[in-house]
């Protein structure tokens, strides 16, 4: 696993044409390179993910910077630039990301 700073770029909410709700964008990596973020989500899901940057609406995330956490099973961590703005987001424990991982095979 590896810890990078990273800048929030094109996060948004759409219909997968499935019924559910996806949530993509990507991460742009100080030291080059970017991973993008896709998952089917629900409200509790949007929640924390705009909890780790403080913010009460999905667009202000857009240019915020970060901490991510990610290695070969993809990003497990999203973290605030400074403690205090706001709280860790661990993927990993996210409550329906193994139902939706199971989806997928």
């Amino acid at each position: 696993m590896e810890r990078e700073l990273a800048k929030c770029l094109e996060f948004d909410i759409a219909d997968n044409d499935h019924g559910g709700l996806m949530l993509g964008g990507h991460f742009e990596y100080e030291g080059g390179g970017c991973q993008g973020l896709g998952y089917q989500v629900d409200i509790k899901f949007v929640q924390m993910f705009m909890e780790a940057f403080g913010v009460s609406r999905l667009q202000d995330v857009n240019g915020k910077s970060c901490w991510v956490t990610h290695g070969e099973n993809g990003i497990s961590k999203i973290e605030p630039l400074h403690k205090g703005e706001g709280t860790p987001f661990e993927i990993d424990k996210w409550p329906l990301r193994k139902k939706y991982l199971a989806r997928k095979r």
